[in-house]
């Protein structure tokens, strides 16, 4: 879907079509899902937080004003929801936070001919990894790296510079190097 149909959607959601949001929804429900499971650490509470995204994002939707940021928006409120929950101290032990990405990323090493195994290991690398970040380093790396914003969206979330979050993801990516190499057999 191009930014402009996007756009439109977004104005149409904002003069209260149901039909414009459900659009909206069936675009970005996966990801903000995956979003909120992964700084949640558990796949309920994550799909809890989801939900209560989306119930928040059509609460506020005629209130945004920049309708070309709305992605950016969505992860923003996404991550408020699980800020707040975190917060609150509704937060059980990392089981697989990322469940809804698994099958796509098994499907991809699976078709390069990597044994189970393998994809086993590289699974319980990734909770070790997520496991050893703060909430804001996993909010940063998660949007940067599994939902693809830009650095400008991110800085614009964040409320900082290009500049620093790039200078952020820098030290992020050395301290993920870091976990992934001191959990190495």
């Amino acid at each position: 879907m191009s930014l402009e149909e996007e756009q439109l959607l977004v104005e149409e959601a904002q003069g209260g079509s149901i039909v414009a949001f459900e659009k909206l929804l069936e675009l970005y429900e996966l990801p903000i899902r995956r979003y909120c499971r992964a700084l949640r650490g558990h796949v309920e509470e994550g799909d809890d937080a989801a939900q209560v995204t989306f119930v928040r994002v059509w609460k506020h939707l005629p209130n945004l004003r920049e309708i070309d940021s709305f992605r950016a928006w969505m992860f923003s409120v996404a991550r408020n929801v699980c800020r707040d929950a975190a917060r609150k101290g509704r937060r059980r032990v990392v089981t697989t936070p990322l469940d809804a990405a698994d099958s796509q990323i098994d499907q991809h090493l699976a078709s390069a001919g990597v044994s189970l195994d393998d994809r086993i290991a590289a699974r319980e690398k990734l909770d070790a990894v997520l496991a050893g970040l703060t909430f804001a380093e996993k909010d940063i790396l998660l949007l940067r790296e599994l939902e693809d914003l830009t650095y400008e969206e991110i800085a614009g979330q964040l409320g900082s510079s290009v500049d620093s979050v790039k200078g952020r993801l820098k030290r992020l990516r050395h301290k993920v190097k870091h976990i992934i190499c001191s959990n190495q057999d």
